[in-house]
């Protein structure tokens, strides 16, 4: 397991990423991100803020911006 592997481990995983396709997209400290996308080799652009204009984001509408857009 890559060493990123094992910080994501302790984080919630949510669903595929909506734009690589083949990695899962997870509840970070700060963000929601592609696995792909926190790597060192990053392969994926997928993150999204926990807080955006001092207002927080919950899981519930990041999935809902993963599954509809």
């Amino acid at each position: 397991m890559p060493p990123w592997g094992r910080k994501l481990a302790r984080h919630e995983a949510l669903d595929l990423c909506p734009v690589c396709q083949k990695g899962q997209v997870y509840a970070l400290d700060n963000s929601y991100a592609c696995e792909h996308a926190v790597s060192a080799e990053k392969t994926c652009t997928f993150r999204v803020g926990k807080v955006i204009l001092q207002r927080e984001i919950p899981k519930e509408q990041v999935l809902k911006l993963m599954t509809t857009g």
